[in-house]
């Protein structure tokens, strides 16, 4: 009686396994697409240096632009924040101000 138990849990085992393994090896799923879309907004530095000028995929927002309103608009289209990086690209007369942040960008992405 007792081979008969050892028996059928070897041979439950032995089937288990087996499953396991052939649904271990199949092809993993579609890799996942992705679209992506930059905000960009710019700051003058001279006349008081607001932050005045909105880019959305190199294309002039109208303004003004509320930072708030504008992300929520993307999020419920499905956009996901994904990396904010401030930029210092300007120079001026007198040379280049390292660590004076002209530039902000957003990258948002979304499944496509």
């Amino acid at each position: 009686m007792k081979n008969k138990l050892y028996l059928s849990l070897a041979v439950a085992a032995f089937l288990c396994v087996g499953v396991w393994s052939v649904y271990a090896q199949r092809p993993t799923t579609v890799r996942q697409a992705w679209e992506y879309k930059v905000i960009v907004v710019h700051r003058s530095s001279t006349g008081g240096g607001g932050w005045s000028a909105w880019f959305e995929d190199d294309k002039a927002l109208p303004g003004p632009v509320s930072a708030v309103s504008k992300v929520k608009e993307l999020g419920d289209q499905g956009w996901e924040l994904v990396s904010v990086t401030p930029r210092s690209s300007e120079t001026f007369s007198s040379g280049s101000y390292a660590g004076y942040t002209n530039q902000i960008e957003s990258w948002f992405k979304r499944p496509k």
